[in-house]
């Protein structure tokens, strides 16, 4: 589980370290986060998400 809900200071490139790195989280919580449509792709092609709430 990882919750960064409302964390404005996560960079893209922040972002995508965490998903290449921490393969195991299945619950991502990115509520209010400026994340792009593309980083949303590969965070449920790369992880094995059960939950994403964008």
């Amino acid at each position: 589980y990882l919750n960064i809900s409302s964390c404005k200071e996560f960079s893209e490139i922040a972002i995508w370290n965490v998903i290449h790195s921490c393969l195991r989280i299945q619950e991502f919580v990115i509520y209010e986060c400026k994340i792009s449509n593309r980083t949303i792709k590969e965070i449920e092609l790369y992880l094995k998400i059960k939950y994403i709430n964008p």
